[in-house]
């Protein structure tokens, strides 16, 4: 049985159980969470254990330097398994390996937290202590590890390590014993039993996400980037004078130039200091709220444009109306006039 608990911020939960009885093959029961000294401090709960199966283990809270205390009710009972104090630390994962033959308790870790390359994690687990190195291959890849003993009663346990996602198989002496598929994003702890038996069990499951889902969103952004592009270049270029259309369609060019150093600058600032590993989704929302912000700036600015606009317009409808301006056909014809005598038709635009 392997007993794997995340703590956050005081917080019990996402646990994992499964079992295998030598002798019986029964199903296993584990009651109560407690603190230091064993006292009781969040709650306690019996949960059936199925053989080799798996069950929720429901929330309960702990002091923040606590222990867990797991009673196990089993036909095939180890001497030390009356009563397991399991350490538990804030945002890592206690792992409580519960055998026939005795229980074996893994230090607090943080290894169950995804890879933030997508890879898969691994480690080796044998409560036996019958292996000192073990190999997943797949085809020419190879994978080593190499258990270390861990406690007083011989079990070995090897680090973890990144590997990629892949049908493995597991070589012991050379020999396959079991296999193993690793899943992409997964984080796996692989179990040796003392007849060689293989048992993989997923601290952190592995991304169920498919691919096809990236395409509507690759579809919004285009169509997105698409209308908003051109859109911008047509105003830059049809509200700029006549001399000055070039310099205003490199100005809205620079805007995207000064976006992007922005966005990298945000983004070495915020890896420097770690504020979103392991936390794709806040940095995502962060941008969206920027985004937010940005377009609701954007439409100010706007309705601001389109009241000025109206605004010039109303005047010189006003001034046609007076006799004090002249009308645009007159208007024309003067620049047409004027055209002849001058070479560059930016200056015919800005001073007639």
């Amino acid at each position: 049985m392997i007993f794997q608990a995340k703590r956050l911020d005081g917080l019990i939960g996402a646990t994992e159980f499964h079992q295998r009885c030598h002798q019986h093959g029964v199903d296993g029961k584990q009651t109560g969470g407690s603190g230091v000294d064993g006292k009781q401090t969040g709650g306690s709960g019996g949960m059936t254990v199925p053989t080799l199966g798996r069950s929720q283990l429901p929330d309960f809270n702990v002091f923040d330097s606590g222990e867990v205390t797991v009673k196990i009710e089993t036909k095939c009972p180890a001497p030390d398994m009356s009563r397991v104090k399991v350490a538990t630390l804030g945002g890592h994962e206690s792992t409580l390996v519960v055998t026939a033959t005795g229980t074996y308790v893994l230090s607090p870790t943080l290894e169950y937290i995804k890879d933030v390359d997508a890879e898969a994690k691994v480690r080796f687990i044998a409560p036996a202590g019958n292996a000192a190195n073990l190999t997943l291959q797949y085809e020419t890849l190879q994978e080593h590890f190499e258990l270390q003993e861990h406690g007083q009663l011989g079990a070995k346990v090897s680090e973890f390590r990144r590997i990629s996602p892949k049908e493995y198989k597991v070589l012991f002496d050379g020999d396959e014993v079991g296999e193993a598929p690793v899943r992409q994003d997964g984080v796996y702890d692989v179990v040796l039993t003392d007849t060689l038996d293989i048992h993989i069990f997923p601290m952190t499951a592995p991304a169920a996400v498919h691919m096809f889902w990236l395409l509507p969103q690759y579809l919004l952004i285009t169509i997105g980037e698409v209308l908003f592009s051109v859109s911008g270049m047509d105003f830059a270029y049809s509200e700029a004078p006549m001399a000055m259309k070039s310099t205003l369609q490199a100005a809205n060019l620079f805007t995207i130039t000064v976006g992007l150093w922005l966005f990298a600058g945000l983004t070495s600032a915020t890896t420097a200091a770690g504020v979103f590993d392991n936390r794709a989704s806040h940095e995502a929302i962060l941008y969206a709220v920027l985004m937010a912000l940005n377009t609701i700036v954007f439409v100010l600015l706007l309705r601001r444009f389109y009241r000025e606009r109206e605004s010039e317009e109303e005047e010189q409808s006003e001034e046609q109306l007076d006799g004090g301006t002249p009308s645009r056909p007159q208007r024309r014809n003067g620049q047409q006039s004027t055209q002849q005598q001058h070479d560059n038709p930016g200056y015919v635009e800005d001073h007639f």
